[in-house]
């Protein structure tokens, strides 16, 4: 379960990184601030929907502890 957060923690950062780069990158796609058809936006709802999951399976394990 632990290595399955830390997965989750690790891709959210991924989407946060990408997010970064798709709002500073100008004409090195078709449409100006978008990697793989998305926006910044988009990948930073990804991220939070990521930790908002990375977050609950933290929470169960803790508790699965007691």
């Amino acid at each position: 379960m632990r290595s399955l957060v830390y997965s989750v923690m690790i891709v959210s950062a991924a989407t946060l990184a990408l997010s970064v780069i798709t709002k500073y990158t100008y004409g090195l796609t078709t449409k100006p601030g978008m990697v793989a058809g998305i926006g910044p936006t988009g990948y930073l709802t990804i991220t939070v929907v990521l930790l908002l999951i990375g977050a609950n399976l933290a929470l169960l394990e803790l508790l699965k502890k007691k």
